[in-house]
Parts: C-alpha cells; sequence; structure tokens
C-alpha cells in the first residue's frame, strides 16, 4: 500500500475519531477542504456539514466510533464503521430516551492535497430510530 493511502487513512480516521467522540468540530477547518461536499440524501456543504454534525453530537453522548475496515487506494479512503452511543437529547424530533444504540455506517472519501474534498455516506437513519422509540 502506498504512503499516500496509508496518510489519507489516517486522515479520514482522525476525523471520524473527532467530530465523533472528542466532539472537535474546529477539526473540520484543519482535514476538510473548504469546497468540501458530503454526500448522503443530498449534498451539502462544508458549513452546513459542521451544523448538522454539532446537532447530532448534542442529541448523545457517551459515542464511541469501533472501526471495522478502513481501506485505501491512493487518494481514495473507503470506512466500514459502527458509532455507539447514548441518545440524551432530542435527535429528528425524537426526545431523548436514555437507550444506548449502534449505528453502521459506510462512507466513501475522496482526499485531496491532506483534506477531505468529498465524501459519499450510507447510513441505516431508520434502524437507528428503531433503536430509540
Amino acid at each position: 500500500m502506498s504512503d499516500l493511502a496509508e496518510t489519507n487513512k489516517a486522515i479520514v480516521r482522525r476525523a471520524l475519531t473527532e467530530i465523533l467522540v472528542t466532539e472537535n468540530m474546529a477539526v473540520i477547518d484543519e482535514l476538510y477542504a473548504p469546497s468540501y461536499v458530503h454526500h448522503a440524501g443530498g449534498d451539502i456543504d462544508r458549513e452546513t456539514f459542521r451544523v448538522n454534525e454539532a446537532a447530532f453530537m448534542a442529541a448523545v453522548s457517551e459515542s464511541q466510533v469501533e472501526f471495522l475496515n478502513v481501506l485505501g487506494e491512493g487518494e481514495w479512503v473507503a470506512a466500514h464503521y459502527v458509532l455507539s452511543a447514548t441518545h440524551t437529547g432530542e435527535l429528528a424530533g425524537i426526545p431523548a430516551s436514555g437507550k444506548t444504540f449502534s449505528l453502521p455506517i459506510m462512507m466513501h472519501f475522496h482526499v485531496v492535497a491532506g483534506q477531505i474534498a468529498e465524501d459519499w455516506e450510507e447510513t441505516n437513519f431508520a434502524g437507528l430510530v428503531a433503536q430509540l422509540i
């Protein structure tokens, strides 16, 4: 595997861990390109992504990320991970339940010059809702 692929895999792991575990939204300015696009049921820009992630993290606590697979090829990284957390605030109109959940997520990242330029996300949101209600 190339050094570029290893570097890009480390960038993806760091971005996901800092956003989803340590809730460090400032890392978005460092690791996500200004022209970043998040593709997940519609395209959003970097600032909208930041707002959405902060809102999600405000609704959960004790979050952990378990990386199942992180694969890299040049500028491309695929990550399959499970986000586990406790639902402690309103999320998508669902009041805090105190329930823990596990959410498998698959993402495909395009990393250019040390920053995430765009990504694609597949998440079973219906499965998450079923765990919370």
